[in-house]
């Protein structure tokens, strides 16, 4: 099965999933990272690293996080092409990570490859911001 992994700034990565949690149940292999005020760059980076490795297997790795160019996506993407057990792990990855698209990951993970499952959370994303007034025509 295709682990999911979040990792974002403080507390995000938990309330997506306490989220997803509350509107379809619990999930197995969706593991969250955090980035805390205390940690350093190297702290953090060991502690993607570590998790990596533990969540990698054949299906791969969707990993989501919060915001493109912060701690979190560096260290993320620092990580995503090291080789574990000498090879190059199958991992994914997505910024700007969001309750639809995660809701999609894992309704659909278990019938799509990595890279198609990548590609259908990128969709959702579009799909997902809406103009509330022009969606429901409140005028005003």
């Amino acid at each position: 099965m295709i682990e999911i992994l979040i990792v974002t700034h403080a507390n995000m990565a938990a309330g997506i999933l306490s989220s997803v949690e509350l509107i379809t149940g619990p999930k197995t292999h969706f593991t969250t990272i955090g980035l805390k005020a205390e940690d350093t760059f190297e702290t953090f980076y060991n502690e993607v690293n570590g998790t990596l490795a533990k969540l990698v297997n054949d299906d791969g790795v969707m990993v989501f996080v919060d915001l493109f160019g912060g701690t979190p996506c560096n260290v993320t993407a620092a990580n995503i092409n090291r080789e574990i057990d000498g090879k190059k792990p199958n991992v994914e990855c997505i910024t700007g990570v969001n309750l639809p698209m995660v809701i999609e990951a894992v309704s659909m993970r278990e019938f799509m490859t990595l890279s198609e499952l990548k590609e259908h959370c990128m969709s959702v994303v579009v799909d997902s911001v809406k103009d509330v007034k022009k969606e429901f025509n409140l005028v005003g």
